[in-house]
């Protein structure tokens, strides 16, 4: 069955489209890596959502502030 972490990457993988995988893309390439935020943050932010753009990623993020591990599985 896996464990928990290879069922979220094949949800990930299962609901991804096109375009939210060049959003995602556009996003970690465009982020500091000084913002620290995490992988799945960022799948989430796109996915469940709607984020296209930095701009919404920064309102998405301070609605959504991140708080020790995320369990988020789409």
């Amino acid at each position: 069955m896996g464990s928990y972490f290879e069922r979220v990457a094949d949800r990930i993988a299962a609901v991804l489209t096109p375009e939210t995988r060049e959003t995602i893309l556009r996003l970690k390439d465009e982020t500091p890596d000084e913002a620290k935020i995490p992988g799945i943050v960022l799948y989430r932010a796109v996915l469940e959502g709607g984020v296209r753009n930095r701009t919404e990623l920064k309102g998405w993020l301070q609605a959504h502030p991140v708080e020790g591990i995320v369990r988020w599985k789409p």
